[in-house]
């Protein structure tokens, strides 16, 4: 390939969007092709400049939503594009439509959200994984705690309070639970305004990890040979 491509896979946490990515990076990379993988939040500095300021209670909402859109962009721009132009296949673990679906779900209106990844290039294409909030959230427990955001507990509580009661490991992880289903139910209905919007290809939610993974392998590799021919 001449150029590269750009490949999203979404879902909800605990979806399963970490295995598939990972699993499709090896068949890539077996095959003999550059590949790179692109994390939401790659920048860990950012990460902890948002949360050191939300528990300083000196950060409102959309600056936090600005600045992780800052840090997308430096790495859209120093990263993705370069490797793109140089025949690199990237993997994105999230895409622009996570905070689409994310941050409209706790009530910052879509046009905002947009205006913020105005710039981001359109995906060769998105994969969506289709869960269900339940069987995520089983996923989750099985091999870790719950976290503040994905639980929507800054939408329960005052963010600066609820992260301070987090860390001490002062809320309890069915309070979090029930968090978890309601923010991520909120959630998966935004997916599914953007689904058809961005012409996602939607992974069937009963079917096993390895069938998951045939189906995107299949689409991915109708790409790799439209683009070579």
């Amino acid at each position: 390939m001449n150029k590269g491509l750009l490949i999203a896979i979404e879902g909800i946490d605990g979806s399963g969007k970490t295995t598939q990515v990972d699993l499709l990076k090896a068949w890539l990379e077996d095959k003999g092709l550059p590949v790179i993988k692109s994390e939401w939040y790659r920048t860990r500095t950012i990460y902890d400049l948002n949360m050191r300021l939300n528990l300083a209670d000196e950060i409102d909402a959309k600056t936090a939503f600005i600045i992780v859109a800052a840090e997308f962009a430096a790495r859209l721009e120093y990263v993705l594009k370069p490797a793109i132009n140089q025949g690199y296949i990237i993997l994105c673990e999230k895409y622009i439509y996570t905070p689409m679906a994310k941050d409209t779900a706790r009530g910052v209106s879509p046009e905002f959200v947009k205006l913020l990844y105005k710039d981001a290039p359109v995906p060769d294409i998105t994969f969506y994984l289709d869960a269900a909030v339940d069987t995520s959230l089983n996923r989750i427990q099985s091999t870790r705690k719950l976290q503040f955001w994905e639980s929507g507990m800054d939408m329960l509580m005052d963010v600066k309070d609820g992260l301070k009661l987090y860390y001490d490991g002062k809320i309890e992880q069915t309070s979090m639970a029930k968090g978890f289903v309601a923010f991520q139910s909120r959630v998966v209905n935004e997916y599914c305004r953007l689904i058809d919007e961005y012409e996602m290809v939607v992974v069937n939610k009963h079917c096993d990890v390895n069938q998951q993974q045939d189906i995107i392998r299949t689409q991915v590799e109708w790409m790799i040979v439209n683009c070579e021919s």
